[in-house]
């Protein structure tokens, strides 16, 4: 971290603004030290309403937030589609857009829900690594990416970046190039792309802090190699909850097991 500071980033357009909005309602409220957070917003297009609305949230807790307007969204080379916008990869440029001086920062997606201390995600050390993930817990590698065994998929919804090490190395680029030069491979965009060149360098993070599972009986379909205890505890004392897919807890019919907990900081947002 960059001195006490633990940096947060997020990056969402107008679409994605209030569930972002959410995700850092849980952030804070769960933080045991608020006021040494320091939030950074990439603006993928937000109206002045949405970034207003957002930047009143952190303020009785003196957290920092900052946003920064980003431009890639108009890169038509990006390949997304369904109910994912160009608004993912803004993961992929916060090396080029953050201050040189800041050496690790947390990702994480908008539809997430935080429920323990995030503190405990920033003390982890991605030491010579220049990412820490958690396994996916649905996606499975494939020939279509060439991970080999016994490496697994990840999920880039939470994400913890050694800033340094993808500068140093021109991770971005790298990735960057794959999606352009395999966009056929590309089921998941950014997050296949980042697999495909970062499988064998990703430091593993404990399953609760990025859990992915809708029901109980989904374990039966869960990949080799999961560890029984580690899973069970991600499912009855999750970290953070990550509405993955496209049903999300905002829908009517939603049946996610945990839609009550996103409801339950939606009325504490503005």
């Amino acid at each position: 971290m960059n001195g006490r500071k633990l940096h947060i980033a997020f990056c969402t357009d107008d679409a994605f603004a209030q569930y972002t909005s959410v995700a850092i309602c849980s952030l804070i409220f769960n933080a045991s030290d608020p006021a040494t957070l320091h939030l950074w917003i990439l603006d993928a297009g937000l109206s002045r309403k949405s970034r207003q609305l957002i930047e009143s949230i952190p303020h009785k807790f003196k957290t920092q937030i900052d946003f920064l307007l980003v431009d890639f969204i108009e890169d038509q080379t990006l390949v997304a589609d369904r109910h994912i916008s160009r608004a993912t990869y803004g993961r992929l440029f916060l090396p080029e857009i953050l201050d040189k001086s800041i050496k690790t920062c947390l990702y994480l997606d908008g539809d997430v829900i935080v429920v323990d201390d995030i503190f405990k995600l920033g003390a982890f050390s991605c030491n010579s690594y220049p990412i820490a993930a958690v396994d996916d817990f649905y996606l499975t590698k494939d020939d279509t990416l060439s991970i080999p065994n016994p490496f697994n998929y990840f999920n880039a919804g939470v994400l913890l970046v050694n800033l340094e090490k993808w500068r140093r190395d021109n991770i971005a680029d790298q990735i960057l190039d794959f999606v352009r030069d395999y966009p056929e491979k590309l089921t998941y965009w950014d997050q296949d792309a980042m697999n495909a060149v970062l499988y064998n360098v990703r430091m593993p993070l404990p399953l609760r802090w990025n859990q992915q599972i809708h029901f109980d009986d989904c374990l039966s379909h869960l990949p080799d190699g999961r560890k029984t205890s580690e899973m069970k505890e991600a499912m009855s004392n999750p970290a953070i909850v990550h509405f993955v897919g496209p049903e999300k807890p905002w829908h009517y019919l939603c049946l996610h097991p945990y839609k009550d907990l996103y409801l339950k900081y939606r009325e504490r947002s503005p």
